[in-house]
């Protein structure tokens, strides 16, 4: 996507808008790895760059999908009967924005849709395993 056309909001039945979102936090995190991020949890560091680059590739396609929400905000698509939570990524730097789209929603719109309303939002202390790929990046980023 080139940088004139980003949409904060991308929309859903777009497949090739959603792809480009997904892949732009990919390469986001591809970044990193070219400058030596690397997390145990992705197994031994292979010799060259673009080694790391496939590998780290591979687990991100066999994670939890990301369906763009606004930004750098995303719903983590995992079977759960739970809420689905809201991340906000910036290349490996990944928190729990919030807990389901309506609290996100809240937290970033809620003061211009409610006068006076306050949030916080944090890490989450203990994110499920369920997480997959995106586990290690919220509780070690």
């Amino acid at each position: 996507m080139v940088q004139g056309d980003w949409h904060p909001f991308v929309d859903w039945r777009d497949p090739v808008a959603v792809s480009a979102q997904q892949d732009g936090v990919l390469n986001s995190i591809l970044f990193d790895v070219g400058h030596d991020i690397w997390y145990d949890s992705w197994g031994p560091m292979p010799e060259g760059k673009a080694d790391q680059k496939a590998h780290v590739t591979a687990l991100f396609r066999a994670a939890p999908p990301l369906l763009p929400v606004f930004g750098h905000r995303y719903l983590l698509a995992v079977d759960t009967p739970a809420p689905l939570p809201v991340l906000s990524i910036h290349q490996t730097d990944v928190i729990v924005w919030a807990g389901s789209l309506q609290d996100a929603i809240m937290q970033d719109l809620g003061s211009l849709l409610i006068p006076g309303y306050t949030t916080s939002y944090g890490r989450v202390p203990d994110p499920p395993r369920s997480y997959g790929f995106w586990h290690d990046l919220i509780v070690v980023g």
